[in-house]
């Protein structure tokens, strides 16, 4: 049985019909016997409203509210591809980066991911449940929300990897990308072996038509 963590970004997720048919496209690899761990972005354009709105309020919003603004347009696509999957019969669970384990410092909406605590993900692999988690958040160590800034979903979807499903630092998205850890080309695929007798495959797609 192969793990795979699959990442779809805000264009992919931009609408219904689309939340529709990523769902479709889970359910297949699901249904081939396989886990899957989801990592979603908020739908697109989302988050530049959210900022447009926080600064037509003022023109120098406090990090730490802004962090919990927009950190919400992950939640709201979470949320409704738990609802898709379990329509077609999947056991999904949806989770905010705070519900998984990512803790970060306390750099407002530029935070940099400094451990990450599995527990709760393996768990719900354990019960066949698929993962539905917010990509671009955590929390920091006074368990404020914080957003991880550009690339931060691509980071949290090579979490998995990179902590070998297991308490340990992460590195930050730059060097990820920059490491070749995450495929930024679209469909691009890399896997990587993170414990014995499993593999995890991350996919980042940057969109799916």
């Amino acid at each position: 049985m192969a793990c795979y963590v699959q990442k779809f970004g805000g264009t992919s997720v931009g609408n219904i019909e689309r939340i529709q048919h990523v769902a479709r496209l889970i359910s297949e690899t699901v249904s081939k016997g396989h886990q899957v761990v989801v990592v979603l972005s908020a739908m697109s354009g989302e988050t530049d409203r959210l900022t447009k709105m926080a600064k037509d309020l003022t023109p120098d919003p406090h990090g730490r509210e802004l962090d919990v603004l927009l950190s919400s347009g992950e939640r709201v696509t979470i949320a409704l591809m738990a609802m898709m999957l379990q329509s077609l019969g999947i056991n999904a669970r949806s989770f905010t980066g705070r519900q998984v384990g990512i803790v970060t410092d306390g750099a407002h909406t530029k935070a940099r991911v400094s451990r990450v605590d599995t527990e709760r993900v393996l768990a719900a692999l354990e019960e066949g449940v698929v993962p539905i988690v917010a990509g671009f958040q955590g929390i920091n160590e006074a368990s404020d929300v914080t957003t991880l800034g550009r690339g931060g979903s691509d980071l949290t979807a090579v979490v998995p990897a990179a902590v070998s499903m297991g308490p340990a630092p992460v590195p930050s998205a730059a060097s990820a990308v920059n490491s070749g850890t995450v495929p930024v080309i679209r469909s691009t695929i890399s896997p990587a072996v993170v414990t014995p007798g499993t593999r995890v495959t991350v996919s980042v797609l940057a969109s799916v038509s």
